[in-house]
């Protein structure tokens, strides 16, 4: 029986606006091959139009696992005592691990490669984990599961009318913030603006 390998990623862990959605997918050495045929790269460098027909075609070549975690859930991770958004990555990655069950799980680090890969894989229940900074670019699982997830999270601010990126330090995210203040459920509360872009 041939090697299992779980790829795992996020889209939206730095943005004020919507969730973040972690990711996973895994396969064997044949849907590599398969993952590599279709051209499948980082979810940064493709277009949304080529990640949506990506997405389509990996949903049907492997299992896929995915959590939507909403601005709320967030915020209550980061002001709990002792909680950020590190620990509740590395935790969901984790369940998702688990779910699909594979030899080895490559996730996209963060930190230290070797603590956040410890911990994730104590979290999975023992699977081996490797965790490497920029896997979302050197492995095709991983950069499947960046794929679904910046699917899965642009479907999910597309009724959010803005012009911004979403990020905290962008003028125009900062602008649509300033307009529609920080209480609708899809802005996360934690987040501190950088008004610094208006000077």
């Amino acid at each position: 029986m041939s090697e299992v390998i779980a790829g795992v990623d996020e889209a939206g862990r730095g943005p004020v606006i919507g969730p973040m959605v972690i990711a996973a997918v895994a396969g064997d050495e044949g849907v590599r091959e398969e993952l590599e045929k279709i051209g499948v790269k980082d979810s940064k460098k493709l277009s949304p139009k080529k990640r949506e027909e990506l997405a389509s075609k990996i949903v049907f070549t492997m299992p896929v696992e995915a959590f939507v975690v909403p601005p709320g859930v967030i915020d209550s991770n980061v002001k709990a005592s002792g909680g950020s958004l590190n620990e509740l990555e590395a935790l969901l990655m984790a369940e998702l691990i688990r779910t699909l069950k594979p030899s080895e799980a490559v996730v996209d680090a963060l930190g230290s490669e070797i603590r956040f890969a410890r911990k994730v894989s104590e979290y999975a229940g023992g699977i081996p984990v490797r965790a490497t900074h920029d896997a979302d670019s050197s492995c095709p699982f991983v950069s499947a599961a960046s794929i679904i997830a910046k699917v899965i999270r642009d479907n999910a601010v597309s009724g959010v009318l803005f012009a911004g990126s979403g990020y905290p330090s962008d003028r125009k995210t900062i602008e649509f913030l300033l307009r529609v203040g920080m209480n609708p459920s899809f802005v996360r509360k934690s987040w501190k603006l950088n008004t610094r872009a208006f000077r």
